[in-house]
């Protein structure tokens, strides 16, 4: 019991340093380096929407309509300025790492996902640019997230290495140890 709840601190302390550090120069990227071309691409049509302009007729938008639907609902929580977009923008990148950590957790056992989260945290540890590819990649990740977290028993019922590890049980996968 005590190496299972130490397998749970360790996996949980090593997501949680990923997401932690990769916001954290992020944030700080997004204060000290504001990239105010990237970031204008998003904050000019959120601007003309708001002014009453037509999204498709009046506004052609680099990075797609998706960005500027969500920085909308965002802005009835806060102001949406060149930093906010940095910030918001490097949450949802910083969030994937948690979502890929799950994903790798369906088929992978804790080891493997640590060590595929830690690789791909490497390999791109936060984000220098405004871009409608970092949108795209965190929303992709969650609906896989998803569609596997709604597919659970479909999936194990059709894979007999799966129903050897994982057993049916639902929470016995999702859980870290």
């Amino acid at each position: 019991m005590k190496i299972k709840k130490l397998s749970l601190f360790i996996t949980t302390s090593i997501i949680l340093f990923i997401f932690g550090s990769s916001f954290y120069f992020g944030y700080k990227y997004a204060v000290f380096n504001t990239d105010f071309h990237h970031y204008s691409i998003i904050l000019e049509p959120f601007l003309d929407i708001e002014n009453g302009f037509k999204l498709n007729k009046d506004i052609f938008i680099q990075y797609g309509n998706g960005q500027v639907y969500l920085f909308q609902i965002l802005s009835n929580f806060f102001d949406i300025n060149l930093f906010t977009i940095g910030v918001v923008t490097q949450f949802l990148f910083s969030l994937k790492f948690i979502i890929f950590f799950f994903i790798l957790r369906f088929f992978l056992d804790n080891l493997f996902s640590i060590i595929g989260t830690v690789i791909y945290y490497l390999l791109y540890t936060f984000t220098q640019t405004v871009s409608g590819d970092i949108y795209a990649s965190f929303f992709l990740h969650l609906f896989v997230l998803l569609y596997l977290l709604h597919n659970c028993n479909q999936i194990l019922r059709y894979s007999p290495k799966s129903r050897s590890i994982f057993n049916h049980d639902f929470f016995n996968w999702i859980l870290p140890y």
